[in-house]
C-alpha cells in the first residue's frame, strides 16, 4: 500500500516551480485544493503548465484532485510534486512483473558445439495465436492485429459515427398512420429504394454524402413527439458526425431516458475477417446477455472550457479492463412497430428505432436544448497505464462513466451498432441530491446548493475535526439542490461566486437549516416570474429539507 498526499496551491514543483491555481471553495488550512488541470509554473521554463493525473476516486465538480502519486506536471521536466500538508490517502501498489529464464536454460548442455550441432532437432513451426476478435478496432492496425492503440487518433480510424439530440418537450405532433396491411398478412419494413439496391448493406442503412445531407434535412424536420399505441415518444434530431442511419431514433419522455446518444458502427463486420466479430456471434452474445470486446468505446463529458457537453472516445485494452461492452438485442413491439431497447432494472424502454420513413408534423422549437460541443474531428485517446509516461489523457476513465451497449435490430442487413447515452437533461425546479445531477445536460439552467457546499464543509470539519480533504469534498456532494435558471441563480442566489464570503458561510454552517430557508427565500420570487406556483416551491422547499435530515445534515 502506497501513502500519496492531497496539493494545495502554492506546493511546489521538484523543478522548482509551483501550483498557482485550485478551487478556493475547497479549502485545507486556508489554501485552495489543486486539482487535474490547474495551472503550474516551471523553474526552469517560462509560460504555465498544467497539472495532468489525479488521485482516481476523489473528485472535485467533475475533475480528480492532484495527488503526490498520481499528478504530474506538463511542464519540460515533467516535474512531480512536493507537498506542504500531510492530508494523505492510500493507493494500491500494482505488482511488479518480472521476464523469468525458461526452466530448462540451467539443464542445456554447453560442453561441445559439435555434439550440439549434430543433436540438435530442428525446432517445431511457432504458431501465432490468432487475434481477439473485437467490434471495432482502428485501421492502423493491420490484419492479425486487435492490439489497442497507444496514440491518439481520430475517432474515424474505427468506423462511422451519427450524434443525436432529445428535443426538450416540443409540442406535441402526431403523424400520419399508414394504412393497415391486410389481415394476417405480415408488415415489413420499408424495401430499399431501387436505386439503393446495388449498394453494401452498410451504405444503404448508415448514408453519408448528398444522401447524408439530405436524411439530415429530414430528421430535422422530424423533432416532434409521435403519438404512439403505448404513449408518447420523442424522436431524436440528428445533429452532426459523418453518417446517418434509416429510420428513426427515439425516446421515452416524461421523464426522458436519454438527453444525448452517439451511435457509431464498424464498416469492417461483415468482411469476413478474422479480427471481427461477425453479426451472427454478436446475436449469441446478446441472447446470452454478455459483453463482446472492443477497442474504442466512447462517452459524454462536460468540456472544461466551453462548459458544454461534448464526446470523448478512448482506446481500451483487455490489460486496462474496459474492453467489454454490453450485448443487447433490440426487441419488436408489434403493437407499435417499435424495436425497443430496455436498459437494466428500468420499466420502460429507453431508445426505440422505427424503420418507418413517414413524414412527421413539424412544432416549434422551444430553442431550450442544451447545444453540445460536437468537433469536427473526434479523438480517441489512450489510457495511460501510470502517471508520468508519456501517454495522457484527461480524464481517465472507470467503467461506471460509461453508459454504452452494443445493439443488435433482429431485421435482415441491418448492422449491429454501438449506442453511447448522455443522462437525462434536468427539468426546471426538480429537487435531488446534488451528486444525482452530475452529468445530466442543464439546457441553461444551474443546480443551486441548499446549504451551499463550502457551509456543509465548514459544518463538518467543526463536526469531525480528523475528516480528510477527500471525504469532506465528497460528503458535501450530498446536499439538497434544485434546479433553476442560470440567470436566477447567477443574480439573486445568496451564496452565487463571490457573494458566498467567509462570514457568509460561517453564518451559515452555524445553522444549516435556516441557511437553506435564506437561500430558498432569496430566490423564490425570481422564480415565480419562470412560472413557479406557491404551491410548487413549497414542496420543493419541503424536499430539500428532506433530503438534507435524511443525511443527517441537521434534525
Amino acid at each position: 500500500m502506497a501513502i500519496g498526499y492531497f496539493l494545495l496551491v502554492g506546493d511546489k514543483t521538484t523543478c522548482g516551480g509551483q501550483i498557482i491555481t485550485g478551487d478556493h471553495t475547497m479549502t485545507f488550512n486556508g489554501r485552495a485544493t489543486a486539482r487535474e488541470g490547474d495551472t503550474v509554473t516551471c523553474g526552469k521554463h517560462p509560460g504555465t503548465y498544467m497539472i495532468v493525473g489525479g488521485v482516481s476516486d476523489v473528485f472535485d465538480m467533475g475533475r480528480k484532485l492532484a495527488g503526490t502519486l498520481d499528478s504530474v506536471s506538463t511542464c519540460p521536466c515533467r516535474a512531480r510534486f512536493i507537498n506542504s500538508e500531510m492530508d494523505s490517502y492510500e493507493k494500491q501498489e500494482q505488482p511488479n512483473h518480472r521476464a523469468t529464464a525458461p526452466v530448462n536454460m540451467a539443464a542445456q548442455n554447453f560442453s561441445s558445439p559439435v555434439k550440439e550441432t549434430r543433436n540438435v532437432q530442428p525446432a517445431p513451426p511457432v504458431t501465432k495465436e490468432p487475434p481477439i476478435p473485437v467490434f471495432a478496432k482502428s485501421c492502423l492496425r493491420g490484419k492479425g492485429c486487435t492490439d489497442a492503440g497507444t496514440e491518439a487518433e481520430p475517432a474515424n480510424n474505427f468506423g462511422r459515427m451519427a450524434i443525436y439530440q432529445v428535443p426538450s418537450s416540443p409540442t406535441p405532433a402526431t403523424p400520419q398512420k399508414p394504412e393497415p396491411s391486410p389481415q394476417g398478412e405480415k408488415q415489413p419494413p420499408e424495401p430499399d429504394k431501387p436505386q439503393d439496391k446495388k449498394l453494401p448493406w452498410y451504405k444503404r442503412w448508415f448514408r453519408s454524402g448528398e444522401d447524408k445531407a439530405e436524411a439530415a434535412a429530414t430528421a430535422v424536420a422530424a423533432t416532434a413527439r409521435s403519438a404512439v399505441a403505448e404513449g408518447e415518444t420523442l424522436v431524436m434530431r440528428y445533429i452532426g458526425g459523418g453518417a446517418i442511419s434509416a429510420g428513426r431514433w427515439l425516446a421515452a419522455p416524461n421523464p426522458v431516458t436519454v438527453g444525448l446518444m452517439g451511435l457509431f458502427y464498424s464498416p469492417k463486420l461483415n468482411e469476413g475477417e478474422e479480427d471481427y466479430l461477425t453479426p451472427y456471434r454478436l446475436s449469441q452474445i446478446a441472447e446470452q446477455y454478455g459483453k463482446a470486446s472492443t477497442r474504442v468505446r466512447f462517452r459524454w463529458i462536460r468540456d472544461e472550457k466551453s462548459g458544454r457537453m461534448t464526446v470523448q472516445g478512448y482506446h481500451v485494452s483487455p490489460e486496462g479492463g474496459l474492453d467489454k461492452v454490453p450485448v443487447r438485442m433490440m426487441t419488436l413491439n408489434r403493437t407499435t412497430g417499435n424495436y425497443e431497447f430496455w436498459e437494466p432494472g428500468e420499466n420502460r424502454p429507453t431508445i426505440l428505432w422505427t424503420p418507418s420513413e413517414q413524414e412527421f408534423k413539424v412544432p416549434p422549437h422551444t430553442g431550450n436544448e442544451e447545444q453540445p460541443f460536437i468537433p469536427s474531428q473526434i479523438t480517441v485517446l489512450p489510457i495511460p497505464d501510470k502517471v508520468g509516461s508519456d501517454i495522457e489523457s484527461l480524464p481517465m476513465p472507470e467503467e461506471k462513466d460509461f453508459r454504452d451497449y452494443i445493439l443488435i435490430l433482429p431485421v435482415p442487413n441491418m448492422p449491429p451498432v454501438y449506442v453511447y447515452l448522455s443522462k437525462p437533461p434536468v427539468k426546471l425546479f426538480e429537487v435531488d441530491l446534488y451528486r444525482n445531477f452530475a452529468g445530466r445536460p442543464r439546457n441553461g439552467t444551474h443546480a443551486d446548493h441548499m446549504p451551499s457546499a463550502a457551509a456543509v464543509r465548514a459544518k463538518l470539519r467543526k463536526r469531525y475535526p480528523t475528516l480528510s480533504i477527500s471525504k469532506l469534498n465528497e460528503d458535501a456532494k450530498d446536499v439538497a439542490a434544485i434546479i433553476i435558471p442560470a440567470e436566477v441563480h447567477q443574480k439573486f442566489s445568496a451564496t452565487y461566486g463571490g457573494r458566498n464570503s467567509l462570514s457568509q458561510i460561517e453564518q451559515d454552517a452555524n445553522d444549516l437549516r435556516a441557511a437553506v430557508d435564506r437561500d430558498f427565500d432569496a430566490i423564490k420570487p425570481a422564480l415565480k416570474q419562470y412560472g413557479a406556483t406557491e404551491e410548487q416551491l413549497e414542496d420543493a422547499r419541503a424536499k430539500m429539507h428532506k433530503i438534507n435530515q435524511e443525511q443527517e445534515l441537521y434534525k
